[in-house]
């Protein structure tokens, strides 16, 4: 109630000085204050616009400058934050405080934009699997991606997990915003009952991100899946994604995608390194933002090619992701419907062709528990998440109806 009802004082406050700059838009006390409640208020934009204007009527004025710099940084446009700074410092009229303060704005602004960084999590997690159809007959066996779980094979199963990441990154060029960045991490999962579904992944990816008015970010993946502690799938390929703003509320992403999927001989499992074969994905992405929260419509295409029949197919989907705060809680929901069509007929079960249609939804409540620290950037999330998924195929055997409930911490930390 204290941080609403301090809130609302703000709100106000920015209104009364918007009615005195209105009435004397040369004042430039009256101007700055301005700023200055903006800032604090979180309106970059509006803090911004009141800058702009200011500095047309006072081109020089040092602390407008000095403001403009904090606001560009804000908005991750350090060549202008730069150029603002040097103004200030530069200049012969800039009084000492003022000095001193963009001197050690301009440290920060170089620790910031140049040179190495690095942050790393560690999650772990528990939850259970229900797969009551048992369906299909050979659930370890059925893993495509590193991202999708093995099904358990009938009734509830408790199951244990835990996650380790790490982040790289080296900022290239400050200006033209382009960042080499290198993403390391290990997951396992552990069923307490059902030791065939349990699996270990090792991924590797190794981005080239250019962040400007039009990011694009490129990518090589390399994934290792370990099932049962002597069945491997190796996954390597390359990845791009391009993004336009299309306004100030919508923005556009391409995504495209090939993988070369490797699954290693293994003693134990005559007739795995069958299962090779080439994987390709396109997709499109609108973004809209909303009041408060944003919403993300996709299509999504999918082809893979395989030497073992089941493992080849063609998948098209469509989905609705959103996030929506709750207070301190961020609630996210994606729904999606995808329609996949396996090649050549199931020849063990059916002469049919096999087609099936699978809709998912997914929701997620992560509360974010931050922490004091002078060295580093610490934080906690907590993550209750949950999903449900139908399958109708015209081949029975695969009809099916899973879902699984996680509760996760993760507790990240890096450098500032």
């Amino acid at each position: 109630m204290a941080q609403s009802a301090s809130t609302a004082e703000r709100v106000q406050r920015i209104d009364a000085l918007y009615q005195q700059v209105f009435a004397d838009p040369s004042n430039v006390e009256l101007n700055i204050t301005l700023v200055r409640e903006q800032i604090a208020a979180g309106d970059l934009k509006g803090a911004s616009g009141t800058l702009e204007r200011l500095l047309i009527i006072v081109p020089k004025n040092r602390t407008a400058q000095f403001l403009m710099a904090r606001v560009k940084s804000s908005t991750e446009n350090y060549q202008e934050a730069r150029y603002f700074l040097m103004e200030v410092l530069n200049a012969e009229d800039t009084t000492p405080e003022l000095r001193a303060n963009s001197e050690e704005f301009l440290k920060e602004l170089d620790d910031l934009t140049d040179g190495f960084s690095w942050n790393a999590s560690l999650g772990v997690n528990a939850g259970f699997s229900r797969n009551p159809d048992a369906k299909p007959d050979n659930p370890s066996y059925s893993l495509l991606a590193p991202t999708v779980p093995i099904d358990v094979k009938g009734g509830s199963e408790e199951y244990a997990g835990m996650s380790l990441s790490g982040q790289f990154e080296y900022r290239l060029n400050t200006y033209e915003k382009r960042i080499l960045r290198a993403n390391l991490s290990h997951q396992r999962r552990d069923f307490l009952t059902y030791d065939k579904a349990d699996y270990e992944t090792y991924g590797g990816q190794f981005q080239l991100l250019n962040s400007d008015e039009t990011p694009f970010l490129g990518a090589l993946n390399v994934t290792r899946i370990r099932v049962r502690d002597y069945d491997f799938m190796d996954q390597v390929g390359v990845s791009a994604q391009q993004s336009v703003m299309l306004g100030s509320r919508y923005r556009l992403d391409g995504t495209g995608s090939v993988n070369r999927h490797v699954n290693r001989y293994s003693p134990h499992f005559k007739g795995n390194e069958g299962k090779t074969g080439f994987q390709a994905k396109a997709g499109v992405g609108v973004n809209v933002g909303l009041a408060g929260f944003a919403v993300r419509l996709g299509a999504d295409y999918e082809r893979k090619d395989a030497n073992i029949t089941t493992n080849s197919y063609h998948q098209s989907s469509l989905s609705v992701a959103t996030t929506i705060p709750v207070g301190a809680v961020n609630v996210g929901a994606n729904l999606k419907m995808a329609r996949k069509r396996v090649d050549t007929p199931d020849m063990i079960y059916s002469a049919l062709r096999r087609n099936d249609t699978t809709t998912t939804l997914a929701l997620n409540a992560m509360l974010p528990v931050e922490f004091l620290s002078t060295s580093f950037d610490d934080k906690l999330q907590i993550s209750l998440s949950g999903n449900i998924s139908k399958t109708e195929s015209n081949v029975s055997k695969f009809d099916t109806t899973k879902g699984e409930v996680t509760l996760n911490f993760t507790y990240s930390f890096g450098d500032k």
